[in-house]
């Protein structure tokens, strides 16, 4: 994208919010119409399987819902959607109650959009402290999960998000002072924790410093030689770490596990300072299965 045209980043935004709000695939069918750059080249363009893929990624492994990722309890409704329920708020945005709640990544995208539609003081000091506070650094995590599952027209759509953002970034300078959305203790678990308590943890994106997908999950089930259950991230994970335990292999689900840790250490090492907590979180997770892979010499 060359252009930094307000009005064209406006109807981006609401054209890119409609799409992560609507998975249908006649909204894709109109959208990539609208936006042929999110299929030109890929091998599947049907929307019908772009619709399948939407819901594969959005709906089932990587909800594109703030409060996932910045909340310890991972609720929606918290302090995390109350931050951007009071940033719509102050630049008179009203959501439609009816839709998702105020964190999710299409609402956000719908304000940003909002914002730029017309030059007014309170739309423009709103934007910023979105997008030059903290109230989008779980974007780039959101980003990479949404990569590594691999689905090239979800991946696209995440990319050009990410790509207006950083545009609108430098339409706009930094506030004179940012709203803080406040980090939560990461509780790192000791050595006596039980695998619940790592289960849980480690399915904590605040907490862990990165985010494990059921498809994550299920690869490393693959890789180590267990069966995966289904359910909740956090049922599947606590019950493949009692599996390995039984069967003998704890070492190779821990190398499992500091393999992909480490996926994440390097795509993080090439984001903005603007994730230096989550790059901190992801370490102390690197230590913690480091020095449990150690005491099982």
């Amino acid at each position: 994208m060359t252009t930094f045209d307000p009005q064209l980043l406006a109807q981006l935004y609401h054209r890119l919010g409609q799409l992560l709000l609507d998975g249908r695939a006649s909204t894709i069918r109109q959208l990539t119409g609208q936006l042929p750059e999110l299929v030109e080249g890929l091998s599947e363009t049907d929307p019908e399987a772009l619709a399948a893929a939407h819901y594969h990624v959005l709906g089932r492994e990587v909800p594109p819902y703030a409060s996932l990722f910045c909340e310890v309890d991972r609720r929606i409704g918290g302090q995390t959607t109350e931050h951007y329920q009071r940033l719509y708020r102050a630049a008179g945005f009203t959501l439609d109650p009816r839709q998702e709640p105020a964190d999710h990544l299409g609402q956000i995208l719908h304000f940003l959009g909002f914002c730029l539609e017309q030059e007014r003081p309170e739309r423009q000091e709103a934007a910023r402290q979105l997008l030059h506070g903290e109230g989008l650094a779980w974007l780039p995590v959101f980003a990479f999960a949404v990569a590594r599952q691999q689905i090239p027209f979800m991946d696209r759509v995440v990319g050009l998000v990410t790509e207006l953002i950083q545009a609108h970034q430098t339409l706009l300078s930094p506030p004179a002072r940012r709203a803080s959305l406040p980090w939560p203790d990461p509780a790192v678990p000791g050595p006596e924790a039980g695998l619940a308590q790592l289960a849980a943890y480690l399915t904590t994106p605040v907490r862990c410093g990165c985010y494990l997908s059921l498809a994550d999950l299920q690869q490393i089930g693959r890789q180590v030689g267990l069966p995966v259950g289904v359910g909740p991230r956090v049922q599947v994970l606590e019950t493949l770490l009692h599996t390995a335990a039984l069967h003998g292999r704890a070492r190779a689900l821990l190398e499992a596990l500091l393999a992909l840790v480490e996926a994440w250490r390097q795509y993080l090492a090439t984001c903005a300072d603007k994730v230096g907590v989550w790059r901190e979180r992801l370490e102390a997770t690197r230590r913690l299965l480091q020095a449990a892979w150690e005491t099982l010499d």
